[in-house]
């Protein structure tokens, strides 16, 4: 082996090693910095509260239907009244959580047949009771004779996160509520903003807190009726409050639920109306003076279209009016004139070239015209009637030089 190949080996395997031993301590730093901030670093925990899951925030029972599949119990959640177009096994519960969705006659019958049957049906009283027209509007309220009424020193019904009428701004009010069986009173927290009333005194059972009733049950046939003046302990946010979830499952527990959770959004109109009128009014002005606007024709005014079958001067005419609408006088008399003046051309070798005194000297020894009238085809114009002049006399030029004669 050459000595200029060893030199280049040696050098190569000199590199090699600088590399490997500054990779080697770069690891080795980072190491020994990784375990030193391990040996000396504070850990600390927090929580970050995250915004409800979309899921979360179109059922608001989905924790109750979490707790029945806890225990296999069958929790359904329905969106409208579909459950009612059919027979209801009456060894099942209903949950109305909205009175104000006017049912048909067909579907109150269905739900009054289930009751009487044996079905258990827990209703939350949404329409206030009117003194005046001793109604609420609400079919099974009336019928039972339960009215809810506001407190007087309630607090404002905002609506919730769920844009129903069902949640409300509220402090809570607990109630002790005592059944047989149980050796402890339950403990639930009802919207105190609100009470109800057992008008009819039928009820065999009402419980509440200390100043309001918020639950009453009634004997409808073979079934029981309950009636709640509020559900919100029940949705997700407040059931592992107090003992809400052991009263949920107290009474559905072994049978299958069904929860009707049928929320009253209103429109994106009435919001609209109710939130920015002016802005809503201030827009359909504008599309009103918009299509207003629109409809206004503009530039000038032709005779409506006939669909007779129009002369042969008529389309001349109309020939005419289109050619002087969009090429204008001067143009339409330059054109006359060029005409005229090849025709003359073809007879008299140069004439084009000639000037225009000389030409107006030839087209009066041709056709016998006086050469001071003979000179206004060589200014043009804008006005109408020196063009119509012009233009006749380019004619009778012509028809001059044709030999023909001209009227």
């Amino acid at each position: 082996m050459s000595e200029p190949a060893a030199a280049n080996q040696s050098v190569k395997r000199v590199q090699i090693s600088r590399n490997f031993i500054w990779t080697a301590a770069l690891i080795l730093l980072l190491g020994i910095l990784s375990i030193w901030l391990i040996s000396n670093a504070n850990r600390r925990y927090f929580e970050q509260q995250l915004p409800p899951s979309v899921e979360v925030r179109k059922n608001p029972f989905l924790a109750v239907e979490q707790l029945g599949a806890k225990y296999g119990d069958s929790i359904t959640t329905l969106r409208d009244f579909s459950l009612f177009d059919d027979a209801i096994d009456p060894n099942s519960i209903v949950i109305i959580t909205n009175s104000r969705k006017p049912l048909s006659q067909n579907r109150l019958q269905a739900i009054k047949d289930f009751v009487e049957q044996g079905g258990f049906l827990i209703l939350v009283a949404e329409e206030v009771f009117d003194d005046e027209q001793q109604a609420s509007g609400a079919p099974l309220l009336d019928e039972l004779d339960v009215r809810l009424y506001l407190n007087d020193e309630s607090v404002s019904s905002s609506r919730s996160l769920f844009g129903s009428d069902l949640f409300y701004s509220y402090y809570n009010e607990n109630s002790a509520l005592e059944f047989d069986g149980e050796d402890a009173p339950i403990n639930v927290s009802f919207n105190s903003n609100r009470y109800l009333v057992d008008a009819s005194g039928d009820a065999f059972y009402i419980a509440g807190s200390e100043e309001n009733n918020h639950l009453i049950q009634y004997h409808y046939g073979d079934g029981i009726i309950t009636v709640f003046s509020d559900i919100s302990f029940w949705t997700n946010d407040r059931l592992g409050d107090n003992d809400h979830a052991y009263f949920f499952r107290m009474l559905t527990e072994t049978f299958p639920v069904y929860i009707v959770y049928n929320p009253q959004v209103p429109s994106l109109f009435s919001l609209t109306w109710q939130h920015a009128n002016y802005l809503l009014i201030s827009l359909l002005l504008f599309i009103a003076v918009l299509i207003w606007y629109k409809q206004i024709k503009t530039g000038p005014v032709f005779p409506q279209f006939s669909n007779d079958s129009r002369s042969l001067l008529q389309h001349i005419e109309a020939a005419s009016a289109f050619k002087t609408r969009y090429c204008g006088l001067p143009e339409l008399f330059e054109q006359a004139k060029n005409d005229l003046f090849k025709k003359i051309a073809r007879r008299h070798h140069g004439f084009l070239e000639w000037p225009p005194q000389k030409q107006i000297e030839h087209i009066a020894a041709q056709t016998q015209q006086n050469e001071d009238k003979i000179s206004i085809i060589f200014k043009p114009t804008d006005d109408a009637q020196i063009f119509t002049m012009q233009i006749a006399l380019i004619q009778k030029i012509r028809l001059k030089m044709d030999g023909k004669r001209y009227e």
